[in-house]
């Protein structure tokens, strides 16, 4: 899965939520040029957007999964080969849903993560689409 071009805002929210890291002007080359968890952000979609095309990839974005989740859903149970009834699809819509992946117990606890100082519940912030606050906040 990837994002438009705006992706550089996983990185900020990211970092926006850790506390742990002040914001930098560097912050965004360093994003870029990979010295960041989740770079480099643009060589790594790149790479499976000239990819896209093949029968073997999968690429969706998003924008796409946030502006129609079934259909996105549909598009991979096809692509995998596989065949889910309407209901099944609803039930994966939602229990892939920022809503509530974001309420569970291990999403909101603040001492459980992957790595040091990256709790599991910087994973979510808001889930929407777009720029909807400013880098240097």
């Amino acid at each position: 899965m990837a994002t438009n071009a705006q992706g550089f805002d996983e990185e900020t929210s990211f970092l926006n939520d850790s506390r742990k890291v002040e914001w930098r002007p560097e912050a965004f080359d360093e994003f870029c040029r990979g010295v960041v968890p989740g770079g480099p952000f643009f060589d790594h979609v790149l790479e499976y957007w000239k990819e896209r095309e093949k029968k073997n990839v999968f690429f969706v974005t998003y924008e796409e999964l946030k502006e129609n989740p079934k259909e996105s859903v549909r598009s991979l149970v096809e692509f995998l080969r596989c065949s889910l009834t309407s209901e099944e699809i609803e039930q994966v819509v939602w229990k892939s849903s920022h809503e509530r992946l974001s309420k569970l117990d291990v999403n909101i606890d603040k001492v459980k993560g992957i790595w040091p100082g990256i709790l599991f519940n910087l994973y979510f912030r808001k889930g929407v689409v777009g720029w909807k606050e400013p880098v240097d906040n």
